[in-house]
Protein backbone atom coordinates (compact mmCIF):
# COMPACT_ATOMS: atom_id res chain seq x y z
CA UNK A 1 0.00 0.00 0.00
CA UNK A 2 2.33 2.19 0.82
CA UNK A 3 4.52 1.73 -2.78
CA UNK A 4 1.42 2.26 -4.92
CA UNK A 5 0.34 5.57 -2.43
CA UNK A 6 4.14 6.87 -3.43
CA UNK A 7 3.26 5.98 -7.15
CA UNK A 8 0.33 7.69 -6.83
CA UNK A 9 1.82 10.72 -5.92
CA UNK A 10 4.78 10.92 -8.58
CA UNK A 11 1.87 10.57 -11.10
CA UNK A 12 -0.18 13.78 -9.75
CA UNK A 13 3.38 15.69 -8.95
CA UNK A 14 4.46 14.91 -12.38
CA UNK A 15 0.76 15.69 -13.70
CA UNK A 16 1.09 19.28 -12.41
CA UNK A 17 5.19 19.50 -13.86
CA UNK A 18 3.71 19.50 -17.19
CA UNK A 19 0.62 21.66 -17.11
CA UNK A 20 3.58 24.67 -15.33
CA UNK A 21 5.96 24.02 -18.58
CA UNK A 22 2.82 24.47 -20.54
CA UNK A 23 2.09 27.46 -19.30
CA UNK A 24 5.53 28.76 -19.94
CA UNK A 25 5.69 28.63 -23.12
CA UNK A 26 7.79 25.79 -23.80
CA UNK A 27 10.72 26.49 -21.36
CA UNK A 28 10.93 25.06 -17.99
CA UNK A 29 9.70 26.61 -15.12
CA UNK A 30 10.97 26.65 -11.87
CA UNK A 31 7.69 24.29 -10.47
CA UNK A 32 8.35 22.09 -13.03
CA UNK A 33 12.07 21.44 -12.66
CA UNK A 34 11.07 21.11 -8.66
CA UNK A 35 8.49 18.67 -9.31
CA UNK A 36 10.80 16.40 -11.63
CA UNK A 37 12.89 15.81 -9.09
CA UNK A 38 10.70 15.02 -6.61
CA UNK A 39 8.88 13.08 -8.66
CA UNK A 40 12.04 11.07 -9.29
CA UNK A 41 12.87 10.97 -5.72
CA UNK A 42 9.55 9.79 -4.57
CA UNK A 43 9.90 7.04 -7.94
CA UNK A 44 13.14 6.08 -6.23
CA UNK A 45 11.55 5.46 -2.59
CA UNK A 46 8.79 3.50 -4.26
CA UNK A 47 10.76 1.27 -6.12
CA UNK A 48 12.59 0.71 -3.04
CA UNK A 49 9.35 -0.43 -1.28
CA UNK A 50 8.37 -2.49 -3.91
CA UNK A 51 11.25 -4.14 -4.19
CA UNK A 52 10.91 -4.73 0.35
CA UNK A 53 7.18 -5.91 -0.36
CA UNK A 54 8.27 -8.27 -2.96
CA UNK A 55 11.09 -10.11 -1.38
CA UNK A 56 9.28 -12.96 0.97
CA UNK A 57 11.63 -15.25 2.45
CA UNK A 58 11.60 -18.83 0.88
CA UNK A 59 11.15 -21.82 3.47
CA UNK A 60 12.23 -25.18 2.80
CA UNK A 61 11.89 -28.25 5.28
CA UNK A 62 12.51 -32.28 5.29
CA UNK A 63 11.09 -34.68 7.52
CA UNK A 64 12.76 -37.37 8.54
CA UNK A 65 13.03 -40.03 11.31
CA UNK A 66 14.67 -39.58 14.87
CA UNK A 67 15.61 -43.44 15.14
CA UNK A 68 16.77 -42.91 18.62
CA UNK A 69 13.67 -41.07 19.60
CA UNK A 70 11.11 -42.95 17.15
CA UNK A 71 9.40 -39.48 16.61
CA UNK A 72 10.19 -36.79 13.60
CA UNK A 73 12.41 -34.15 13.30
CA UNK A 74 11.71 -31.29 11.07
CA UNK A 75 14.20 -29.88 9.25
CA UNK A 76 13.58 -25.95 8.91
CA UNK A 77 16.03 -23.45 6.38
CA UNK A 78 14.63 -20.09 6.14
CA UNK A 79 16.56 -17.72 3.54
CA UNK A 80 15.49 -14.11 2.11
CA UNK A 81 17.60 -11.06 -0.08
CA UNK A 82 16.70 -7.65 0.55
CA UNK A 83 15.37 -7.18 3.48
CA UNK A 84 15.71 -4.10 5.82
CA UNK A 85 18.18 -3.55 8.02
CA UNK A 86 15.87 -2.56 10.87
CA UNK A 87 13.37 -5.83 10.26
CA UNK A 88 12.85 -7.94 13.10
CA UNK A 89 11.06 -11.26 12.31
CA UNK A 90 10.26 -14.19 14.23
CA UNK A 91 10.24 -17.59 12.91
CA UNK A 92 7.20 -19.75 14.46
CA UNK A 93 6.94 -23.60 13.68
CA UNK A 94 2.99 -24.38 15.15
CA UNK A 95 1.65 -28.12 14.90
CA UNK A 96 -2.02 -28.99 13.76
CA UNK A 97 -3.05 -31.76 16.26
CA UNK A 98 -4.88 -35.31 14.48
CA UNK A 99 -8.43 -35.24 13.58
CA UNK A 100 -9.12 -36.77 16.78
CA UNK A 101 -8.26 -34.09 19.20
CA UNK A 102 -10.36 -31.07 19.79
CA UNK A 103 -7.55 -28.68 20.66
CA UNK A 104 -6.19 -25.66 17.98
CA UNK A 105 -2.44 -24.74 16.92
CA UNK A 106 0.01 -25.98 19.39
CA UNK A 107 3.09 -23.51 19.44
CA UNK A 108 6.25 -26.18 19.22
CA UNK A 109 9.57 -24.00 18.28
CA UNK A 110 9.87 -20.34 17.55
CA UNK A 111 13.41 -18.32 17.29
CA UNK A 112 14.19 -14.56 16.31
CA UNK A 113 16.16 -13.64 13.52
CA UNK A 114 16.59 -10.94 11.30
CA UNK A 115 19.10 -10.32 8.23
CA UNK A 116 22.47 -9.06 8.03
CA UNK A 117 24.24 -5.61 6.78
CA UNK A 118 24.05 -6.57 3.57
CA UNK A 119 20.13 -7.67 3.74
CA UNK A 120 20.55 -11.39 3.77
CA UNK A 121 18.18 -13.55 5.85
CA UNK A 122 19.76 -17.25 6.83
CA UNK A 123 18.13 -19.60 9.78
CA UNK A 124 18.64 -23.05 9.57
CA UNK A 125 17.00 -25.46 12.56
CA UNK A 126 15.63 -28.54 13.61
CA UNK A 127 12.33 -29.09 15.47
CA UNK A 128 11.56 -32.50 17.13
CA UNK A 129 7.63 -33.27 16.57
CA UNK A 130 6.05 -36.07 18.34
CA UNK A 131 5.11 -38.88 15.95
CA UNK A 132 1.03 -39.46 14.98
CA UNK A 133 0.14 -36.72 17.33
CA UNK A 134 0.24 -33.84 14.63
CA UNK A 135 -1.01 -34.26 10.90
CA UNK A 136 0.87 -31.14 9.76
CA UNK A 137 3.15 -28.09 10.62
CA UNK A 138 3.07 -24.55 9.83
CA UNK A 139 6.20 -23.16 9.46
CA UNK A 140 5.66 -18.97 9.87
CA UNK A 141 7.94 -16.09 9.82
CA UNK A 142 6.56 -13.05 11.53
CA UNK A 143 7.41 -9.17 11.07
CA UNK A 144 7.69 -7.72 14.87
CA UNK A 145 6.18 -4.13 14.29
CA UNK A 146 6.81 -1.98 17.15
CA UNK A 147 9.00 -2.83 20.02
CA UNK A 148 11.73 -4.53 18.32
CA UNK A 149 12.05 -6.69 22.05
CA UNK A 150 8.31 -7.60 21.72
CA UNK A 151 7.48 -11.74 21.04
CA UNK A 152 5.00 -13.35 19.41
CA UNK A 153 3.22 -15.14 22.00
CA UNK A 154 0.78 -17.10 19.69
CA UNK A 155 1.25 -19.65 17.29
CA UNK A 156 0.91 -19.42 13.59
CA UNK A 157 -1.39 -20.41 11.07
CA UNK A 158 -0.85 -19.96 7.36
CA UNK A 159 -4.63 -19.49 6.77
CA UNK A 160 -3.78 -15.82 8.78
CA UNK A 161 -4.66 -13.13 7.23
CA UNK A 162 -2.52 -11.10 9.25
CA UNK A 163 0.13 -8.36 7.25
CA UNK A 164 3.01 -8.84 9.53
CA UNK A 165 3.04 -12.86 8.13
CA UNK A 166 5.34 -12.28 5.21
CA UNK A 167 5.85 -16.43 4.56
CA UNK A 168 4.38 -19.28 5.19
CA UNK A 169 4.74 -23.05 4.75
CA UNK A 170 2.56 -25.96 5.28
CA UNK A 171 4.43 -29.61 5.85
CA UNK A 172 2.04 -32.48 5.96
CA UNK A 173 3.53 -35.07 8.54
CA UNK A 174 3.89 -38.44 8.15
CA UNK A 175 0.28 -40.83 9.73
CA UNK A 176 1.21 -42.78 13.08
CA UNK A 177 3.50 -44.99 13.48
CA UNK A 178 2.69 -48.43 11.42
CA UNK A 179 0.94 -51.44 13.81
CA UNK A 180 3.40 -54.51 15.07
CA UNK A 181 3.64 -57.37 12.09
CA UNK A 182 2.90 -60.59 13.41
CA UNK A 183 3.21 -64.05 11.34
CA UNK A 184 1.78 -67.45 12.90
CA UNK A 185 3.15 -70.85 11.56
CA UNK A 186 2.63 -74.21 12.88
CA UNK A 187 5.13 -77.10 12.26
CA UNK A 188 4.90 -80.96 13.78
CA UNK A 189 2.40 -83.37 14.29
CA UNK A 190 0.22 -85.15 17.06
CA UNK A 191 1.64 -83.86 20.53
CA UNK A 192 4.95 -82.13 18.53
CA UNK A 193 2.65 -79.38 17.65
CA UNK A 194 4.36 -76.24 18.20
CA UNK A 195 2.95 -72.31 16.96
CA UNK A 196 5.37 -70.46 16.27
CA UNK A 197 3.96 -66.37 16.71
CA UNK A 198 7.05 -63.43 14.87
CA UNK A 199 6.34 -60.46 15.80
CA UNK A 200 8.14 -57.09 14.24
CA UNK A 201 7.51 -53.03 14.50
CA UNK A 202 9.38 -49.87 13.44
CA UNK A 203 9.15 -46.88 14.72
CA UNK A 204 9.85 -47.29 18.74
CA UNK A 205 11.09 -45.40 20.89
CA UNK A 206 14.77 -46.11 22.72
CA UNK A 207 12.90 -46.33 26.14
CA UNK A 208 9.96 -48.67 24.10
CA UNK A 209 9.45 -52.44 24.01
CA UNK A 210 7.52 -54.39 21.99
CA UNK A 211 5.98 -56.99 23.86
CA UNK A 212 4.04 -60.36 22.91
CA UNK A 213 2.21 -62.80 24.86
CA UNK A 214 0.24 -66.20 24.05
CA UNK A 215 -2.32 -66.79 26.19
CA UNK A 216 -5.50 -69.10 26.99
CA UNK A 217 -8.86 -68.17 26.62
CA UNK A 218 -9.08 -68.44 30.65
CA UNK A 219 -6.31 -65.53 31.37
CA UNK A 220 -3.58 -68.27 31.87
CA UNK A 221 0.08 -67.82 30.09
CA UNK A 222 1.43 -70.17 27.44
CA UNK A 223 4.20 -68.04 26.73
CA UNK A 224 5.35 -64.48 26.73
CA UNK A 225 8.61 -62.02 25.11
CA UNK A 226 9.35 -58.88 24.76
CA UNK A 227 12.16 -57.35 22.59
CA UNK A 228 14.30 -53.97 22.52
CA UNK A 229 14.23 -51.57 19.73
CA UNK A 230 17.45 -51.59 17.37
CA UNK A 231 17.95 -48.23 15.55
CA UNK A 232 14.08 -48.26 16.31
CA UNK A 233 12.89 -51.55 15.17
CA UNK A 234 12.12 -54.46 17.20
CA UNK A 235 11.48 -58.44 17.02
CA UNK A 236 10.91 -61.39 18.32
CA UNK A 237 9.67 -64.96 18.20
CA UNK A 238 7.81 -67.49 20.63
CA UNK A 239 7.30 -70.63 20.34
CA UNK A 240 4.12 -72.31 22.13
CA UNK A 241 3.71 -76.15 22.40
CA UNK A 242 0.58 -77.00 21.57
CA UNK A 243 0.22 -80.66 21.95
CA UNK A 244 -2.97 -82.30 21.21
CA UNK A 245 -5.22 -79.66 22.60
CA UNK A 246 -7.73 -77.84 20.94
CA UNK A 247 -8.70 -74.80 23.33
CA UNK A 248 -8.62 -71.65 21.05
CA UNK A 249 -5.25 -69.42 21.97
CA UNK A 250 -5.17 -65.48 22.08
CA UNK A 251 -2.01 -64.01 20.51
CA UNK A 252 -1.33 -60.16 21.76
CA UNK A 253 1.42 -57.78 20.27
CA UNK A 254 1.61 -54.49 22.03
CA UNK A 255 4.01 -51.23 22.65
CA UNK A 256 4.95 -50.59 26.59
CA UNK A 257 7.49 -47.78 27.76
CA UNK A 258 9.03 -47.76 29.56
CA UNK A 259 10.71 -51.26 28.68
CA UNK A 260 11.89 -51.92 32.41
CA UNK A 261 7.95 -52.29 33.48
CA UNK A 262 6.62 -53.85 31.35
CA UNK A 263 2.83 -54.83 32.34
CA UNK A 264 0.00 -56.05 30.42
CA UNK A 265 -2.33 -53.81 29.13
CA UNK A 266 -6.05 -53.43 30.15
CA UNK A 267 -7.72 -55.20 28.06
CA UNK A 268 -8.41 -59.24 27.09
CA UNK A 269 -8.89 -60.85 24.34
CA UNK A 270 -12.97 -60.90 24.48
CA UNK A 271 -12.55 -57.43 24.53
CA UNK A 272 -9.73 -56.27 22.89
CA UNK A 273 -8.47 -52.15 22.30
CA UNK A 274 -6.51 -50.53 19.46
CA UNK A 275 -3.52 -50.35 22.29
CA UNK A 276 -2.81 -53.99 21.20
CA UNK A 277 -2.49 -56.61 18.06
CA UNK A 278 -5.31 -59.02 18.91
CA UNK A 279 -6.21 -62.76 17.11
CA UNK A 280 -7.54 -65.56 18.54
CA UNK A 281 -6.17 -68.89 16.91
CA UNK A 282 -9.18 -71.84 16.84
CA UNK A 283 -6.95 -74.73 17.01
CA UNK A 284 -10.24 -76.92 16.54
CA UNK A 285 -10.42 -76.10 12.91
CA UNK A 286 -6.41 -76.90 12.17
CA UNK A 287 -6.57 -80.33 10.18
CA UNK A 288 -3.50 -82.61 11.14
CA UNK A 289 -0.90 -82.88 8.23
CA UNK A 290 -1.50 -86.60 6.18
CA UNK A 291 0.79 -88.93 8.27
Amino acid sequence: MVAVGLLFGTLVLGAIGVAADKGAKGSLSLLGLTTFYLGGVLLLIAVSQSEYIRERPTITSVVRDDAETGNLLLDVSVAANRLLARDHLFIVVSGAPTSGSDSGLVRLYDVRTGPDREGKLSSQFAVPVPRGEFEEVHVGVVRVEGDPSAEVRRSVSCADAETTLISCSTIRLPSRRATPSVEIAFAGTGSDRVMTVKYSQADLKASEALVAEASEMSGMTLSDGWAAPNGGVASGTLNIPLGSGTSPICVRVWVHSPSSEISRPPDVCSAPTAAAFTTIVNLSRLVAAPQ
